[in-house]
């Protein structure tokens, strides 16, 4: 989403946004999305949506950057929550920006930024240098002594009285100015009244009374649909997002869950449209483990075969070669014509008529011998006259069986690829059943519209709890009694400044020094029956002995229940001097006319300590601020643009700094790279304040 931004009240404006790419991480172009009627809807105030008047278009058509135009109408209302949502296939994501307005009564904010009378910028009608600038300080003793003598003296129409002759205790109207003092001029480090100008910056019944403990003794603290108003600056996401994954131990955590198991990039797994019907129906086949078949390839069995197989050693020669007739074809042909006898008749006499042959057949011929002829019970033509070497060599050229193994080895090589064989090495990971898993129909999608609305009230709530008022939250333990017992603003009295100036103006017209008090007395007519000689020595003896309250360290002696006591359980704040940028390079403070020059070692500069940025080399960075209506644009100068600590450099001259406005909420400034791939990357977001210089 695109966060919070700030809009006038009932004033047509234009918002820019991102759009990225469905089911992808790359921004949108025209050439991508085209928007359609009721992809863009509007809610003011948490009503209704409605269709936009206008839809989203693209700046330019071959860059990432897109606009919406909004009417005055469509901009009356406190808060304004715009989403888009393409509503046919989806070609973008969704994405979602949150308006506040100003500057109306109506408004989110009734303050209007952009008027100075508004602002109570008008009662600055002259110049904070042709004030004055005393601050009470000492000369010569008389200011001190005049304050000390005011406490003492009452004076009226030249008429001098000592308020109290025997313990000099401040009046009422002396503790009244003590309390009235300005506190611009209360400037005496380590003083009560410094330590009240400096820490109590707001009033007590704006802060909450209840306790941690009443907070959590609560019995229901259920969040119903985040209705809770939680903003996070944009700064803040940064630094969510940019935690590194080292600085993230804590076991349990959402953060170590992700670390641990977001090992891959998402993209090198299947996505759910991989997962079809089809596929799945294959799984059936694994009904044994892969491990307990052959792992050998076709190259594999044929090498074994080549090796040791007996009948491939018969292929001594070309089956062509040989005859294609078998035995039968011989015996069936019709013409067996021997063309020549040789010595067949004569072996036949010598074996038939030579007694000597017969004799011999006989012997050969034995009775065990004979009875086996009973086992020719057919005759010889009718058997196979085939060796084992021609059923060997039929095997091999014509078996059913093994042509099939060898087609089912070429057809498993086929399918189980290198990339397939690789990834069966992840089947270790499937450590239960697959049935005990979330089925597809069992997923429930996230509210994203009530988690982008959660995201921007958390933009929102950072927003307000500026790093001021987070400060503030450590002077919350000085909070130590009710708020109810402390003097209420209807209780209070505003001091007589015309009397006090007048009292002043008379004090002046005396010498104090001590020397001259009684003669000065002297010639006032004070009482008929008081010896003034006598009160002009008690004067001057007492006042040296009279302190100033505002000097004295508290507690010190004062007793519980005291303002003295009270005062001194103030605590005390430490100041810290940073650079121009802080070391995140989220917060940026200037100093109107000054100059940031690399040379005189003053210029903003941002490291990339995360190494999270990409290769800059051939980029060009701009840094862009913005306030209302109001924001200035610069150059950044890259100084290194690969490897680790990548650095940026921004140097202004005093004449840059002086057109900086001071504001009453700090700029938004971001820092943006155009790659030389024609891709943007924002590289820091942040605030900047800009000061006027001390007079």
């Amino acid at each position: 989403m695109a966060g919070m931004i700030e809009r006038k009240y009932g004033v047509a404006t234009t918002i820019d946004l991102p759009m990225i790419k469905r089911g992808v991480a790359d921004y949108a172009v025209s050439a991508d999305w085209t928007p359609a009627a009721g992809d863009c809807k509007i809610s003011k105030d948490e009503g209704a949506d409605a269709n936009t008047t206008n839809l989203p278009s693209a700046v330019a058509s071959a860059t990432a950057k897109w606009k919406l135009d909004l009417t005055a109408t469509e901009m009356q209302a406190k808060r304004i929550f715009i989403t888009i949502i393409d509503q046919g296939t989806k070609a973008v994501e969704d994405q979602s920006v949150i308006i506040e307005t100003y500057g109306h009564a109506s408004a989110q904010s009734p303050v209007d930024y952009d008027n100075a009378a508004s602002l109570g910028l008008t009662n600055l009608d002259a110049a904070v240098s042709s004030r004055s600038t005393y601050a009470g300080a000492d000369t010569a003793g008389t200011t001190t002594l005049l304050s000390r003598i005011a406490s003492a003296l009452t004076i009226t129409g030249g008429k001098v009285d000592v308020n109290d002759k025997t313990g000099f205790s401040l009046s009422a109207a002396a503790v009244q100015a003590i309390w009235d003092a300005l506190t611009s001029a209360l400037t005496t480090a380590g003083s009560i009244g410094k330590r009240l100008t400096d820490s109590i910056d707001a009033t007590i019944s704006s802060r909450s009374s209840h306790t941690a403990a009443d907070v959590w003794a609560v019995g229901t603290r259920t969040l119903t649909a985040f209705s809770f108003a939680v903003d996070l600056s944009s700064s803040a996401l940064g630094a969510i997002w940019d935690r590194l994954t080292s600085a993230i131990t804590t076991a349990g955590s959402i953060g170590r869950l992700i670390k641990d198991n977001l090992d891959a990039a998402v993209s090198s797994r299947a996505s759910a449209a991989d997962y079809t019907s089809a596929r799945a129906a294959k799984l059936d086949n694994l009904d044994a483990m892969i491990s307990s078949r052959s792992s050998h390839t076709p190259a594999n069995v044929r090498a074994e075969m080549d090796a040791n197989s007996t009948k491939l050693q018969n292929l001594d020669a070309t089956v062509s070669s040989r005859s294609s007739h078998s035995a039968a074809d011989v015996w069936v042909s019709p013409t067996r014509t021997l063309s020549s006898f040789g010595t067949l008749v004569a072996d036949i006499w010598a074996a038939v008529v030579d007694s000597s042959g017969v004799a011999t057949l006989l012997s050969r011929l034995t009775a065990a011998r004979a009875t086996k002829l009973d086992n020719l019970d057919a005759a010889i033509t009718t058997r196979s006259a085939h060796t084992p070497g021609d059923v060997r060599a039929e095997m091999d050229a014509n078996s059913l069986d093994l042509d099939a193994i060898i087609a089912y080895v070429d057809e498993l090589e086929a399918r189980l690829t290198a990339t397939r064989a690789g990834l069966l090495d992840n089947l270790s990971l499937v450590d239960v059943a697959l049935s005990s898993r979330l089925a597809m129909a069992d997923y429930v999608a996230p509210d994203n519209a009530r988690i982008a609305s959660a995201e921007a009230s958390l933009v929102t709530l950072l927003a307000r709890l500026s790093a001021t008022r987070a400060t503030l939250l450590d002077s919350l333990p000085l909070l130590d009694v009710a708020v109810s017992t402390r003097l209420a603003s209807n209780l209070y009295t505003a001091p007589d400044n015309e009397t006090l100036l007048a009292a002043k103006a008379t004090l002046d017209e005396f010498s104090f020094v001590a020397g001259d008090v009684r003669a000065t007395l002297a010639g006032e007519v004070v009482m008929a029956d008081v010896d003034v000689s006598a009160i002009a020595d008690e004067v001057v003896a007492r006042l040296v002995n009279v302190t100033d309250p505002l000097g004295t360290q508290v507690p010190g002696s004062y007793a519980s229940g005291t303002a003295g006591h009270a005062l001194g359980r103030i605590g005390s704040a430490q100041v810290v001097t940073v650079s121009p940028v802080t070391a995140s390079g989220s917060r940026v403070e200037t100093v109107r006319g000054d100059d940031y020059a690399a040379l005189l070692g003053r210029a903003l500069e941002w490291t990339d300590q995360s190494a999270q940025w990409p290769d800059l080399t051939g980029a060009t960075v701009t840094l862009t601020a913005k306030f209302g209506g109001q924001g200035f644009s610069k150059n950044v100068q890259i100084i290194v643009a690969a490897g680790p600590g990548k650095r940026l450099r921004l140097e202004l001259m005093g004449s840059e700094t002086s057109t900086i406005l001071v504001t009453v909420k700090p700029y938004r400034f971001q820092i943006v790279a155009h790659l030389a791939t024609n891709q943007e990357v924002t590289l820091v977001r942040g605030e900047w304040i800009s000061v006027e210089k001390e007079v």
